[in-house]
């Protein structure tokens, strides 16, 4: 994915019944798969465009959702993970999808397996890039980016000092580019060098902005849900999930994927010991949806096609 990154589509907003707000865009073939995108913390709907012209080519109607309080869709206090399956099920009916795919990304991978445990019976592929594992992992935060450590303890030891921990980090929506780059010096090879890539570097800027939109809340509830017991165990979900991880990963390291695969009871894992965090599903977008799209499961949750 090195070429021109697309613009960013339409955003759509479907009422919930509790009154809520659920922000949506989509991406891709129009007429494709249909395949539900779970954003990284932080993050938002926007993060898609860099996965737009993979879609394109492999037909997949991406369809990208800001999870409450994030973007454009309204908060959910107290919300916990076992909430989110509900509120994609009511998009899925609203769009009249009978079966989709579900793909989340580092902090999003939590949501698109507790979609494999709660819904399982309208996936047909589930994907889980550099996603976040439960935090009672073993070596949770060995080799993890320092701020990362600071952030998630904190919401685990100390919850009430969260929202004030977080709050200066809604400057970073007037300086997106700024913070971004700062990022990316951080980051090692290969993260910095996708990273520096202009077309890269302004999306994840776009995206931290609107991630802000509405202040740090939804990023607050994020870490305090990543923080806390997910409320089943990952022995429990009934269907496949495909995992991939790189092995230069320093935000969500090689401990999260390798525990995702060992504790799933049906899980296909990719392993890349050279990639990082951004350059995974950055650069390798395409041969993720080509493993989705070409290991989906039929309504008896049998494979249609033999993954490679």
């Amino acid at each position: 994915m090195k070429r021109a990154v697309a613009s960013p589509p339409p955003t759509h907003l479907l009422a919930l019944p509790d009154g809520r707000r659920l922000a949506y865009a989509e991406y891709g073939d129009s007429r494709g798969h249909p395949t539900l995108y779970f954003h990284g913390l932080p993050g938002s709907r926007l993060e898609a465009v860099l996965a737009a012209d993979c879609a394109v080519q492999a037909g997949v109607r991406l369809i990208a959702i800001d999870r409450p309080g994030f973007g454009r869709s309204d908060p959910e206090p107290g919300r916990r993970l076992l909430d989110w399956p509900l509120d994609v099920l009511h998009l899925a009916d609203h769009l009249g999808l009978r079966r989709f795919a579900v793909v989340g990304v580092s902090g999003g991978g939590p949501y698109a397996i507790v979609c494999a445990y709660s819904i399982s019976q309208r996936l047909d592929a589930v994907g889980v890039v550099s996603g976040v594992a439960p935090f009672e992992t073993d070596g949770f935060f060995e080799h993890m980016f320092w701020p990362n450590k600071v952030a998630l303890r904190m919401a685990k030891r100390a919850p009430s000092l969260v929202t004030t921990g977080l709050r200066p980090s809604v400057m970073l929506r007037s300086f997106p580019r700024l913070a971004v780059s700062l990022l990316a010096h951080a980051m090692k090879t290969p993260d910095r060098e996708v990273i520096a890539r202009t077309q890269v570097r302004e999306v994840l800027a776009h995206s931290l902005a609107e991630s802000l939109r509405q202040g740090a809340q939804g990023s607050v509830d994020d870490l305090l849900i990543l923080a806390r017991p997910w409320g089943f165990r990952l022995e429990d979900v009934p269907i496949d999930v495909n995992v991939w991880q790189g092995g230069r990963d320093r935000m969500v390291p090689a401990t999260h994927g390798q525990t995702l695969s060992r504790r799933l009871i049906q899980s296909h894992y990719v392993y890349l010991p050279e990639e990082g965090h951004f350059s995974l599903v950055i650069d390798h977008t395409a041969s993720i949806f080509s493993t989705l799209m070409g290991g989906r499961l039929t309504e008896t949750g049998r494979e249609v096609a033999h993954r490679p």
